[in-house]
């Protein structure tokens, strides 16, 4: 009986104890899970694949704001019944001093006087100006001449004046007469006409030497042209003209000098080489009135006809 008792005692103490291991162990389990061994307890649970994954545990809600204090009374408005205050005047006792004004220049110094010499070259210089002013006044008044185009006949048309000069070889027909030398002349001719130009020259001619002695002419004669106006570059003319004809005998030892009256031929080409400039080729038959009766011991007498000739280079100048 008291055997029984023991054994029964022995197995409640037994069955105590279990139940406080359980029991330890229960809560043993808990802080494992909740302590240093989590991540070993999640290695398992990630490990095992049966289970189902619990959902994320909900974040914390955020704390409520805190009432407002209104215990404290609202700051009182702006009083906008008052004006503003004017702005303090300006300081007008301290106003700024001008800058200093610049020192004038120094007067130049005074022209020395002139002299006499001096006055009246100034005066002359003070006319020549003035007489420029009005000579370059009276040209702005003219109305200026319309430009030439390139007409080739420009040079021929009516109311074109030309002076002209020319030189070359002179000669007398008689049989006493030496041979030819030298002749110039000087003339002014004008366009009165489409192809007509009358025209006034002068010319001296050296018809010949022996020696020391010389034949001499001076033709003063008034002539008429008409001037072929051909589009080329040569526009040849003819004419006439007459006039007098001064004769002179020169270092013969009876030397003498008489007026003839005579008439001429002429004939020629000219070509435009700028626009108020001509060349042409200029040649003269001239017949002169002699006289028989005068004697001259080295060119001999004179027959009643004395033919001249002349063959001369022209340049003349258009206006």
């Amino acid at each position: 009986m008291r055997t029984r008792s023991m054994h029964h005692a022995i197995w409640k103490a037994m069955g105590l104890m279990a139940a406080i291991v359980a029991v330890a162990a229960g809560w043993s389990g808990a802080g494992a899970a909740t302590g240093s061994f989590a991540p070993i307890a999640a290695d398992s649970a990630a490990a095992d694949t049966t289970r189902v994954p619990q959902p994320p545990p909900a974040p914390a809600p955020a704390p409520a704001p805190a009432p407002a204090d209104t215990t404290r009374p609202a700051p009182a408005p702006a009083d906008t019944t008052q004006p503003a205050p004017p702005p303090a005047p300006a300081d007008t006792t301290k106003m700024l001093a001008p800058p200093p004004a610049p020192a004038p220049a120094p007067a130049p110094p005074a022209a020395p006087a002139m002299t006499k010499s001096q006055r009246r070259a100034a005066e002359r210089q003070a006319r020549r100006e003035a007489k420029q002013a009005k000579r370059e006044a009276k040209r702005a008044k003219k109305p200026a001449k319309p430009a030439v185009p390139d007409d080739p006949l420009a040079q021929w048309k009516v109311g074109r004046s030309w002076v002209s000069v020319r030189g070359g070889y002179a000669k007398s027909t008689e049989k006493t007469s030496p041979d030819g030398n030298l002749g110039f002349g000087l003339g002014y001719s004008r366009f009165v006409y489409r192809h007509v130009a009358v025209g006034l020259y002068g010319h001296g001619d050296l018809l010949g030497k022996f020696g020391a002695a010389a034949e001499i002419e001076y033709p003063i004669t008034a002539e008429l042209t008409y001037h072929l106006q051909w589009k080329t570059a040569l526009r040849p003319y003819i004419g006439g003209g007459g006039g007098a004809f001064l004769h002179k005998y020169f270092r013969t030892g009876a030397d003498d000098s008489h007026w003839h009256g005579g008439w001429y031929l002429v004939g020629g080409a000219n070509t435009p080489i700028s626009e108020h400039s001509v060349l042409g080729l200029d040649a003269r038959l001239e017949a002169i009135t002699g006289d028989p009766g005068q004697h001259n011991p080295i060119f001999d007498s004179e027959r009643r006809q004395i033919d001249h000739y002349s063959v001369k280079l022209s340049y003349s100048r258009v206006f």
